[in-house]
């Protein structure tokens, strides 16, 4: 969807579009706080265009400001045509290079800007822009203690919320995981689609099977081909005009069309599990640091050291996230992750804080956009704003003393046990390095004679996330060249 304003010319004025999930429709620019869903829109008065986007990145929406005009889309490469802006090589260098997540507003186009999740953007008519943020998570952070009945009462509340709002063509992917085999547990579609391989060492299969027989729906097997992989690569620029991520969104593409020629038009995902349950690896990982540094402050030879172990907890490990997340070498890039830190909370809270602001709105636009090319939009009750407050809300010892502790615990009675119990952690992965990848060099090449940003030509024997980040540049270099 794309729209082009005026905001000087009066017959703008009344003109709004609210897209995705929402309960209300915003009249002005204080109802956006009391929106729940995954949404995003914009509404035109008399004062000019405010632009809004759901709290965690559920829907996305880009806008530029040039001359007299304010583009608004759903699809930044549109906005970049139409305003034959060029490639912000700057963001390209210094936050798609070094993250392959966004971290501001820019974006890979010149002059064309995101709505941030969690945020209003207020245009004058004299075309004045004021970005403001009307939700953000640090506020919602307490220590309370956790009661699993409750959570439970949540997550089946943000299901049902979420059905209400589509018709009965709805279906799930299930991956195998803790997060799609309870979201699957909780809505129990009559068909769930899963993504296999079949390569063994990529297979998840003995942890769907006990969740489709739990709840006695049909299990729709899509395999992941090299072969069919191939052929979507030169439609990535169509599928992600705003690059971020890996290389996941193509297998889901493949899903999610089988999907649709089932005639499904929505499916719920696990979306959202991940970030706000501390799921990931590296969070483990850090928090088993921070307890070793705090352990600290009880040994003798640390006495009146405490200055020095809190600088370890407030500098030294959000430097160490940096590094252990960004995609490229140079070791001054920790920086990003440096400058969202937030001195006042604890090494637990901000690092949901960073998974929910920065690593979340990612992920959720991997997945609108296969939800836009293939018709089948997803729908993420874990993303919903109630249930993340309550995770931030609960005491930090409690969500953190194994991975996803809190789902876990609700989940018990409803998720078979081999998945509610697993520790092992696959995701939806890639046989990237067992397949051949002849299109690379070519790409590469181009790549490297717009000298946009110093390309290793030896990543094109395989598509690791180097080489998939080199891609879909050239890619949306040669869409803005047509």
């Amino acid at each position: 969807m794309s729209w082009v304003f005026d905001l000087k010319e009066s017959s703008s004025y009344g003109a709004s579009a609210t897209i995705g999930l929402a309960d209300v429709r915003p009249d002005s620019r204080n109802t956006v706080a009391h929106m729940r869903g995954e949404f995003c829109g914009y509404n035109i008065d008399s004062k000019g265009a405010f632009l809004f986007r759901d709290r965690v990145g559920g829907r996305s929406l880009y806008y530029s400001v040039k001359g007299n005009k304010l583009h608004i889309a759903q699809d930044p490469a549109w906005i970049a045509k139409r305003i034959k802006s060029g490639i912000n090589e700057r963001y390209i260098r210094e936050e798609y290079m070094t993250y392959q997540i966004p971290l501001s507003h820019e974006t890979p186009y010149q002059d064309v800007y995101r709505v941030m999740p969690g945020e209003v953007v207020d245009i004058t008519r004299s075309y004045k822009v004021t970005r403001k943020p009307y939700w953000k998570l640090a506020n919602h952070f307490g220590n309370e203690p956790f009661d699993s009945k409750k959570f439970l009462d949540l997550l089946q509340d943000a299901v049902s919320f979420r059905r209400n709002l589509v018709n009965n063509k709805i279906t799930a992917y299930l991956s195998g995981g803790l997060d799609s085999s309870s979201i699957v547990c909780l809505a129990e579609p009559k068909q769930v689609f899963s993504g296999i391989y079949s390569d063994e060492e990529f297979s998840e299969l003995s942890y769907m099977v006990p969740v489709v027989s739990k709840i006695g729906c049909t299990h729709t097997r899509v395999e992941i081909t090299q072969k069919e992989f191939h052929s979507l690569m030169p439609e990535l620029p169509n599928i992600l005009p705003d690059s971020m991520c890996g290389l996941g969104i193509i297998p889901q593409v493949i899903v999610a069309r089988e999907a649709a020629k089932a005639g499904f038009e929505w499916a719920y995902t696990g979306e959202g599990g991940d970030e706000a349950l501390s799921g990931y690896v590296w969070n483990t990982l850090v928090f088993v640091i921070a307890d070793a540094l705090r352990s600290l402050r009880k040994n003798k030879y640390m006495d009146r050291y405490d200055s020095m172990i809190e600088k370890g907890l407030a500098e030294c490990l959000p430097a160490f996230i940096g590094i252990l997340i960004k995609r490229d070498s140079k070791f001054e890039s920790a920086k990003a992750v440096v400058d969202a830190w937030i001195p006042d909370l604890c090494v637990e809270d901000n690092v949901m804080n960073l998974n929910i602001s920065i690593g979340l709105p990612a992920i959720n636009y991997v997945d609108e956009q296969v939800g836009r090319y293939t018709g089948v939009t997803p729908v993420s009750p874990l993303c919903d704003h109630r249930v993340i407050e309550y995770i931030a809300n609960t005491a930090p010892r409690e969500r953190t003393n194994v991975p996803k502790a809190m789902l876990r615990a609700a989940m018990e009675g409803i998720l078979p046990e081999k998945v509610r119990t697993r520790s092992c952690k696959m995701g939806f992965p890639v046989c990237a390095h067992k397949w051949q990848w002849p299109m690379l060099k070519d790409a590469l090449l181009s790549l490297e004679k717009r000298n946009i940003i110093d390309v290793n030509m030896n990543s094109a024997k395989t598509l690791d996330r180097t080489s998939w980040a080199y891609y879909n540049i050239e890619g949306i270099a040669n869409e803005l060249d047509q």
